[in-house]
């Protein structure tokens, strides 16, 4: 259990909330609301849906009763929710250290979008694939096992220099160059080239909604010739949602060179 969980709300102002409980494996937070909270209902309806939608997880409110029995009782009830959710779930102990491991990943001899990977640098994402980086500041590299493959650490959202989206079902990556004069020559290097570097697994960087700051492995994307153009840029279509992992055999270089 944590307390005072941070969550990031997207739409509404504050931007930022806290949650009294949060039950990391069942996706449930407990909120304990004070006679103060009487006065703001809709603002709390407001701020429970922003964090259902950005989470997916659920809400048990316990308010605040003057009477001891009645208050004891909707506390036993919450209790017995949370308890059936967990009889319900199967999971593993909660680990948030092993999570973020990389020897997490490579003892298991993968990666899969569908355990939700994520770990907390390029570094520890680079190493899950055959050698150890203890640094890395570069968001394209060679993978370091596999030939004609390569390690990409997309910001997926709007920056200073490109404007990178994600299909709603996350099949499709597109990548467009905000550079001035660069757009055009980024897509005819990227076709031009895309036998060698157009094989990427790709581990994006996210704000996840509970604040913490990852790369989430999203799969292997491969570069689509025939729908990259200068309107709509390079496109890259996801041909598998696991990877295969490597021990590691050595410390690579911290700035890798491309072959």
């Amino acid at each position: 259990m944590i307390t005072q969980q941070f969550v990031s709300r997207q739409n509404s102002e504050p931007r930022r909330a806290m949650t009294d409980m949060y039950y990391p494996q069942l996706g449930i937070h407990v909120e304990i609301d004070e006679p103060h909270h009487e006065k703001q209902v809709a603002a709390d309806q407001l701020r429970e849906a922003d964090i259902i939608n950005a989470t997916g997880h659920k809400f048990i409110r316990i308010p605040v009763v003057a009477d001891m029995t009645a208050f004891n009782k909707l506390i036993d009830e919450a209790v017995d929710q949370i308890s059936a959710a967990a009889e319900s779930t199967e999971f593993d102990e909660w680990n948030p250290q092993a999570e973020m491991n990389p020897a997490t990943y490579i003892a298991k001899g993968y990666v899969d979008v569908d355990e939700d990977v994520a770990v907390r640098t390029m570094a520890d994402a680079a190493s899950c694939f055959g050698k150890t980086y203890a640094g890395l500041q570069q968001a394209f590299i060679p993978h370091p096992t596999e030939a004609a493959k390569f390690l990409w650490f997309p910001k997926l959202y709007e920056n200073a220099e490109w404007l990178n989206t994600l299909s709603s079902d996350e099949a499709i990556i597109t990548e467009i160059c905000k550079i001035p004069g660069r757009r055009e020559a980024q897509v005819d290097e990227a076709i031009g080239d895309f036998e060698r570097t157009g094989r990427r697994l790709v581990f994006a960087r996210v704000r996840s909604p509970l604040g913490d700051l990852m790369y989430r492995f999203k799969g292997e994307y491969v570069f689509d010739v025939d729908a990259s153009n200068y309107e709509r840029g390079s496109v890259f279509n996801r041909v598998d949602k696991r990877a295969k992992t490597y021990e590691q055999r050595g410390t690579a270089d911290e700035q890798p060179r491309f072959l």
